[in-house]
């Protein structure tokens, strides 16, 4: 197997940092040092090493950016040395990460008591891989800050169902009580985890980690999030049946009267002007309907254009849009633009309606 090649040199001796550490945490702090070379400078690999050592062996305190990288870190040498060293070491790593991990006989009873005591203190859930290192909030501290949460399964511009991790969290942030939620994207001295993401919401990192690929890494850590969320949160999911997976209904074109409060479709010889459609737009934008309004395949994908670019920039936080092709047509010419309210979660929870389940 040849060894990726890395921008700097990790060909340096290792035993040249045996003298800052006890000798008896010495082959611990080695462990780390040559597991994790390869991915970070020698100095900054020495500052997480006596890192990993001071809050390992003293309890020291660091920021939570670097006490999270640590405690990733950690994992993979921990499960190794812990298992053939029992007893080795007590630090919070162990008790928070591994001790789930190492049988409990080769704990004496005061272990097991600081491990059930660190276990409920603990706030993050770390996962490592060969490609992504994650932190993420455990499910208590999650419930406690997005209590009565609803995931909202909605569908996409073109009326498919949308199966993105990331879309779905954003989405169900933005139309939540509990208001959007964002991301910051930094990057690292990891050759091998280049990128650092973080899942913020009103301050609180929910989420972080580290990766090379951020489609990969976003994804990976939006599913992480969601399946804490799903725990304790109410979903509700678009009718397939409703949206037909972008292909337009029959009822568009004949409409029934059991139906009109459903659908409402639109010719463009309804209007004389723009102006009389952006009008017609503000009144139902002001209104308080489940309705859609729906406008035919007669207005020119200009005219399309002109409306969709006029709801984002009048109406983006109350109105949005989707398009529904004819039959077997994926054309732009032979699209219907239909319009709707942006219901908030809560809304419909309460609403019981043909929409949504």
């Amino acid at each position: 197997m040849f060894r990726k090649n890395t921008l700097f040199d990790y060909h340096w001796d290792v035993d040249k940092y045996k003298n800052n550490f006890d000798p008896e945490h010495w082959d611990l702090c080695r462990s780390f040092m040559v597991i994790h070379r390869t991915k970070f400078p020698e100095q900054k690999l020495a500052h997480l090493t006596e890192a990993f050592y001071q809050i390992g062996v003293y309890g020291s305190s660091y920021d939570p950016k670097t006490t999270r990288m640590v405690s990733a870190l950690s994992v993979e040498v921990l499960d190794d040395f812990l298992n053939s060293h029992p007893g080795a070491m007590r630090h919070p790593f162990r008790k928070t990460i591994v001790a789930s991990k190492v049988a409990d006989e080769t704990l004496d009873e005061s272990s097991k008591k600081d491990s059930d005591k660190a276990k409920s203190g603990s706030i993050w859930d770390v996962t490592v891989d060969k490609s992504i290192i994650a932190n993420v909030l455990v499910q208590s501290q999650m419930q406690s800050l997005l209590k009565g949460f609803i995931i909202i399964y909605d569908v996409t511009r073109e009326s498919t169902m949308n199966d993105s991790k990331v879309g779905i969290l954003e989405e169900s942030f933005r139309r939540s009580k509990f208001g959007p939620c964002h991301w910051d994207k930094d990057e690292t001295h990891n050759n091998l985890c280049p990128i650092r993401l973080s899942l913020k919401w009103k301050g609180t990192v929910l989420a972080e980690g580290e990766g090379s690929d951020d489609k990969t890494l976003r994804t990976r850590l939006a599913q992480a999030v969601l399946s804490k969320l799903s725990t304790f949160s109410h979903g509700i999911e678009t009718k397939w049946s409703y949206y037909r997976d972008g292909r337009k209904p029959g009822l568009f074109d004949h409409m029934k009267p059991r139906r009109s409060e459903i659908y409402k479709s639109i010719p463009r010889s309804q209007f004389k002007a723009m102006e009389e459609i952006t009008s017609y737009i503000d009144t139902f934008a002001n209104s308080d309907s489940f309705t859609e309004i729906i406008f035919a395949m007669d207005f020119s994908n200009n005219e399309k254009a002109q409306l969709t670019e006029y709801i984002t920039k009048s109406w983006g936080t109350r109105l949005t849009y989707r398009t529904v092709n004819k039959e077997g047509v994926k054309s732009k010419c032979e699209t219907h633009l239909c319009i709707y309210h942006n219901r908030t979660g809560e809304e419909l929870k309460r609403w019981p309606g043909q929409v949504w389940r």
